[in-house]
């Protein structure tokens, strides 16, 4: 889901039915209020683009109802990952980033003209871009999608392999996120 919590904004109640994580693609203060109590200031600080925020993870596994509100001047832009499956049972190994039972995540940084290895992954996957400049989605050698700006993604299925080729001006980070 592409999220966007306006200056001034907020949402209605409401739980979080499915597991979910979020992709910071423009931060903003946040407030967050549980039902029958007081606002409370979620962070002091911005959080870097292009991060995780699980937080609502403890929302979805407690059943929390609550809402949330932007009390800053711009705007608070995040893409949502949903599963909507029950967890897995796979073994964890050691993983940079988020690796849980629903979800996890991969970074991938190309340089100028830059061709990334054949991608593969057992699990539908999320390639979001960090940055302006463009780049290339590759299925066999075809090209699957073009993205020009950060924020922009492409949705890949389980088990489909892909290429990703930086044609931009300099270097270009892309998060992967896998849902299981």
């Amino acid at each position: 889901m592409d999220v966007r919590i306006a200056p001034g904004d907020t949402s209605q109640f409401h739980q979080h039915r499915f597991a979910t994580i979020y992709l910071v693609i423009n931060d903003a203060l946040m407030w967050g209020q549980v039902y029958g109590k007081e606002w409370k200031s979620s962070r002091t600080s911005r959080r870097d683009r292009y991060t995780i925020s699980d937080r609502s993870m403890a929302y979805f596994e407690n059943h929390t109802y609550h809402r949330v509100c932007n009390p800053d001047t711009s705007t608070m832009h995040l893409i949502a990952f949903l599963n909507t499956k029950e967890p897995t049972d796979e073994v964890y190994v050691k993983h940079e980033g988020v690796n849980n039972r629903w979800f996890r995540e991969t970074r991938l940084k190309l340089d100028v003209d830059e061709k990334s290895k054949v991608l593969e992954f057992p699990y539908p996957t999320v390639l979001v871009q960090c940055g302006a400049g463009e780049s290339a989605v590759l299925q066999e050698e075809v090209v699957h999608s073009i993205k020009t700006e950060g924020g922009a993604f492409s949705w890949h299925e389980a088990d489909v392999p892909f290429a990703v080729v930086n044609k931009g001006a300099g270097l270009q980070e892309f998060v992967l996120i896998e849902i299981k």
